[in-house]
């Protein structure tokens, strides 16, 4: 009878331990948007491209993201963001290689490598991002990624007037594509005979490099392209790069991301600008807007992005008139 006893007992333990331990149970837990050998962002909602269909207008949102809101986002959705820029260039290239300009498809397919690198040089990278950016590369390998076509028909290269080497430490890459022209006045105080001739006018470019890199600690000359009075355009920055003419706005967003600068050389708020300079102008905007698809409502002055003067009373109208077509 005890030894019954002690068997049911026994059992009766065992019976209670099973009813306590924990049930296998046959619901699936909610699927993570981000597995566990990815970066999961860690503040934040994603950004308002996320999930959007590729289109120009999206690589715009994303770049204009990265310079302004991405700066203190979450490192995953800076990735992100960096990555489908590379993958929308090299999807547009593929849809456009045959109707492009050469020059844009070589933009885009050194832009878009050089962003699948950092991407596979980050070590903020998930697996799955870092995947993407070695097949974006791969995919690419067998495409020759050329530095930007030769300069517009009589544009006198930097290393003509006595440029100095930039810093490109101190300059940022420009972004695919080019979104706007904005035409400026340097303002200098030099007389008009100083600067007409071709001597004096590459002294005015040296003289306002220095300025741009010394004083205000840029890269290099602020604009892309200037222009004398004689009509005769010099190479400023390369576009290689992006300006630095435009500032930002009072949301701190950068106005230089995807924004051609050309500068005449003199003060157009005292004097006129000459027939031969206005006749160069318009055959650089024009030559511009082809090459990089910018439509004519997309033409600034430099007041249009902040409060300034520029491009000076006399320059003005005809800026106007170029903006309109």
């Amino acid at each position: 009878m005890q030894r019954a006893s002690t068997w049911t007992l026994a059992l009766a333990l065992f019976a209670l331990t099973a009813c306590a331990a924990p049930r296998k149970s046959n619901l699936k837990a909610p699927s993570d948007p981000y597995p566990a050998h990815t970066i999961k962002p860690m503040t934040g909602g994603p950004p308002p491209w996320v999930g959007q269909e590729m289109s120009w207008e999206k690589l715009e949102a994303i770049n204009a993201w990265l310079a302004n809101q991405g700066a203190a986002s979450d490192p995953y959705w800076r990735v992100e963001g960096r990555l489908q820029l590379a993958e929308g260039r090299m999807r547009f290239y593929r849809n456009e290689r045959t109707t492009a300009d050469e020059s844009i498809n070589r933009q885009r397919i050194s832009t878009a490598r050089a962003d699948f690198m950092r991407v596979k040089a980050d070590s903020r990278a998930s697996e799955g991002q870092l995947r993407r950016a070695k097949r974006g590369l791969a995919s690419s390998a067998n495409i020759k990624a050329k530095v930007p076509g030769r300069l517009p028909a009589g544009v006198m290269p930097r290393s003509r007037w006595g440029s100095r080497k930039a810093k490109h430490y101190n300059l940022t890459k420009a972004e695919d594509p080019w979104r706007y022209i904005t035409i400026h006045h340097s303002a200098l105080e030099e007389s008009v005979s100083t600067v007409s001739t071709q001597s004096g006018a590459k002294t005015a470019l040296r003289k306002m490099q220095k300025y741009h890199m010394d004083s205000r600690g840029w890269g290099d000359l602020g604009y892309h392209f200037l222009i004398d009075s004689r009509g005769q355009v010099y190479e400023g920055r390369s576009m290689h790069w992006q300006g630095a003419h435009a500032g930002r706005d009072n949301h701190n967003r950068n106005n230089n991301v995807g924004n051609i600068g050309i500068c005449l050389i003199g003060n157009f708020d005292k004097i006129r600008p000459t027939a031969a300079s206005l006749r160069s102008l318009k055959k650089l905007v024009l030559n511009l807007r082809q090459q990089h698809r910018i439509p004519s409502n997309r033409i600034r002055g430099h007041m249009d992005w902040k409060q300034t003067e520029c491009p000076g009373e006399y320059l003005l109208p005809f800026v106007r008139q170029l903006a309109r077509g």
